[in-house]
């Protein structure tokens, strides 16, 4: 993960999405899409690399609670991208 980044955009971004525990289905649905927004990005700058990673913390914490399928895709989708 980029070390260097810019408190007050990425504060921004946290205020724009509003990441948080994910508890139902339609939060796990609104997070995936600002997710997948920021995979469909030709780059990513360091705040935004910073929130995709927590966005992708926070889906695959919930898939690990409920028993979905799709759990391990975005930890996954992470390490061929910036491993």
């Amino acid at each position: 993960m980029t070390a260097s980044y810019n408190k007050k955009i990425y504060g921004q971004l946290l205020v724009n999405v509003l990441p948080s525990s994910i508890d139902s289905d339609e939060e796990y649905n609104r997070v995936e899409s600002i997710f997948n927004n920021l995979w469909n990005k030709k780059k990513l700058s360091p705040e935004e690399e910073r929130l995709f990673h927590l966005l992708a913390d926070l889906l695959e914490d919930y898939g690990k609670k409920s028993s979905r399928r799709d759990s391990t895709f975005y930890a996954a989708r992470i390490a061929c991208v910036f491993d």
